[in-house]
């Protein structure tokens, strides 16, 4: 009896092991909320990190299928043709590069210049390869590439395609989590060795069952993430516990190519609190960090086409805040800190001038 529960002990910490998500250091995951379209989003180094990667915890027994995986610009190109490759979360250093021989990809980590960065998407990739074989510039080809994630009616559509093709999973991942966790220690206490062992049956199958749906799913996936759904498919085989996670482990190769506010954007979600410090950091790039000026160069004129297209306009987000205290006099536009009259710039922000709260 001891050694059954034991086991029982092990395979809590196998699944609860398989339940977290790694994700690079610059992706997010985005939560839904059960009811209505307010979204959560949860910075892969919210809770824990490498040197790469950061960890993203999902909900156990249940499919989190409100789960959506994000991504962050890995590379962005401004109107003078400068490359800048983000080599931290949010931080961007520019790369002297000047043709696709420079740019490799070596899975899981993508090349460029003298750099080495771990690779979000490989949708976004399989991007650029087809904008390499359609003739386009590098730097052409990594604006389109950053147009395209910022699309809500693309991050809307690619929600609705990943809810239907993964439909039988939110069936089978919880039935099977139900079947091992509840069922085997049910009958362990109440049944016999026949009946034990035609639930291991039943559980095989299921295991067997989520495999051959992740193949289906690998033929309808970019060509780079085929590869990776496949051996998920395997490991789905072998372990339970990974089969339990399925809908959450493939939900990673669909949706990293897309942007986060492109599904607050198509979710209407105008004042969510990521969304609004994402576009004043936008808007009020950092003096002394050449990357935020890129970055606001290369994303802000598509976001002014997007906000224009639903009568929206960006400056709405360059408001004051509330004062934090009453003896505040001036904020940061960047980061919305209040700040005394001695004060002049904000040194969270890298020296970022302060404005008045009554201008």
């Amino acid at each position: 009896m001891a050694t059954f529960w034991e086991f029982l002990l092990v395979a809590s910490a196998l699944y609860l092991w398989e339940s977290i998500l790694w994700l690079p250091k610059s992706g997010f995951a985005m939560r839904a909320a059960w009811f209505g379209k307010k979204w959560r989003i949860v910075s892969a180094t919210s809770y824990f990190s490498t040197r790469e990667l950061g960890l993203i915890p999902t909900t156990p027994i249940l499919p989190d299928g409100r789960l959506v995986p994000c991504a962050e610009f890995p590379l962005i190109a401004d109107e003078l043709g400068q490359i800048f490759v983000e080599i931290e979360a949010g931080e961007y250093r520019s790369v002297q590069v000047n043709s696709w021989d420079q740019v490799r990809y070596t899975a899981p980590h993508l090349l460029i210049g003298d750099l080495r960065i771990r690779s979000q998407s490989p949708a976004a990739l399989d991007f650029l390869k087809e904008c390499k074989s359609s003739g386009d510039e590098l730097t052409e080809a990594i604006r389109k590439m950053t147009t395209r994630a910022l699309s809500p009616a693309r991050a809307k559509r690619e929600q609705k395609r990943c809810r239907i093709l993964s439909a039988p999973l939110r069936v089978f991942c919880p039935l099977l989590s139900i079947a091992f966790f509840a069922g085997l220690p049910v009958l362990y206490l109440l049944a016999n060795t026949t009946s034990l062992l035609c639930l291991a049956v039943g559980l095989w199958s299921l295991m067997l069952t989520i495999s051959v749906h992740l193949l289906k799913l690998a033929k309808k996936a970019s060509p780079s993430a085929r590869a990776a759904i496949r051996q998920d498919a395997f490991l789905c085989l072998l372990i339970p516990f990974h089969a339990m996670k399925a809908l959450e482990i493939t939900s990673v190769h669909f949706f990293s190519q897309t942007h986060p506010c492109a599904f607050l954007i198509a979710a209407g979600d105008w004042q969510h609190p990521w969304l609004c410090s994402f576009l004043r950091k936008l808007l009020f790039p950092r003096p002394e960090h050449s990357g935020d000026a890129a970055r606001s160069a290369a994303l802000l004129p598509a976001l002014e086409k997007i906000f224009k297209a639903r009568n929206k306009t960006l400056s709405d987000y360059e408001s004051a805040p509330l004062p934090s205290d009453e003896a505040a006099s001036s904020y940061c536009p960047r980061c919305h800190a209040s700040f005394l009259p001695i004060t002049k710039t904000c040194t969270d922000c890298s020296g970022m001038p302060l404005r008045g709260f009554e201008t």
